[in-house]
């Protein structure tokens, strides 16, 4: 697990007691800090000998993705409730699930198809053959 994903832990603790006013004791700051402090020094021994993930993602357990989708459907927050649902069934992050639209769904007779809008550019795309063409037209 990252620095950042547990960094990330106490910044949803700090903020959601920030949600509900109120005030989280002296010492889980100072705890939290000395931790932090300790966690970072073996993130960083472990990224130079090789043992941390290059594309890690935030996790969810189900638990929580059952609450927050009940939550959605009983505040009447449906778009909580697609979000949540389409971002655990696709195994995506929410940057990939922002720009879905009705055209990257197709409905066949037992499933639903998703597909990515293309935001990558392949290799044979970066090839310095691509770029000098896009440098003849600018010149032109």
């Amino acid at each position: 697990m990252s620095y950042d994903n547990i960094r990330k832990y106490f910044d949803t603790i700090q903020f959601g007691a920030a949600e509900v006013d109120c005030l989280l004791p002296v010492s889980f700051y100072q705890e939290k800090d000395k931790f932090l402090q300790a966690f970072r020094k073996q993130v960083a021994k472990a990224k130079g000998t090789g043992g941390l993930e290059e594309q890690e993602a935030d996790p969810i357990p189900y638990g929580l993705y059952v609450l927050i989708c009940t939550w959605g459907v009983q505040m009447g927050n449906i778009m909580l409730w697609v979000w949540s649902i389409l971002q655990w069934n696709l195994l995506a992050r929410s940057v990939n699930i922002e720009p879905l639209c009705f055209h990257n769904f197709k409905v066949f007779e037992d499933n639903i198809q998703a597909k990515y809008n293309k935001t990558r550019l392949t290799r044979a795309e970066r090839t310095p053959q691509s770029n000098t063409s896009t440098q003849t037209q600018q010149t032109q």
